[in-house]
């Protein structure tokens, strides 16, 4: 009887023990970074180069598929750059040309996402690279395209005059 009237006191503190500690541990936060527009126009020489540079990593890394750059459809930003953790996201546009001959169609389009990192220096180094499995309509032939952009000129009665 004794036996009975003691085993539940020891019991009673062991369940109000644990439920303390599990309360009393905060669950995790995770912080989700948030993505913004870039400032900087996708068609300026540093969104341009920083696009050239991520397709020609993965080719480095990649020899089965090789890309060719067309263009850069969207940027965003996260971090700052004071505080040495600024991150620029690209997508870029790309023809994709495969090596393997089973595969009749060899040439396609497709998306590819660059992330780098930019120091408190300035400097933009790649973090990781990878091709999206989205599936773009059109044609991806960049053959038929100008690789130069449109020189307009100005014309001389015009004397700042928007035409």
């Amino acid at each position: 009887m004794k036996l009975l009237i003691l085993l539940p006191f020891p019991l009673f503190i062991l369940v109000i023990t644990i439920i303390s500690v599990n309360s009393a541990t905060q669950p995790l936060i995770i912080i989700k970074k948030e993505w913004t527009p870039m400032k900087a126009p996708l068609n300026g020489t540093m969104v341009q180069r920083l696009g050239r540079q991520g397709v020609e990593y993965y080719n480095k890394q990649n020899s089965n598929v090789t890309l060719t750059y067309i263009n850069v459809t969207a940027g965003e930003k996260s971090g700052k750059k004071k505080e040495g953790n600024k991150k620029i996201r690209l997508t870029i546009l790309v023809a994709k040309t495969s090596s393997d001959k089973k595969i009749e169609n060899n040439n396609s389009c497709g998306k590819l996402r660059a992330v780098f990192n930019v120091t408190k220096e300035g400097q933009k180094n790649i973090i990781r690279v990878n091709l999206l499995e989205t599936k773009v309509a059109g044609n991806c032939d960049i053959k038929s395209k100008d690789k130069k952009p449109q020189n307009t000129i100005k014309n001389k009665d015009s004397k700042g005059k928007k035409n």
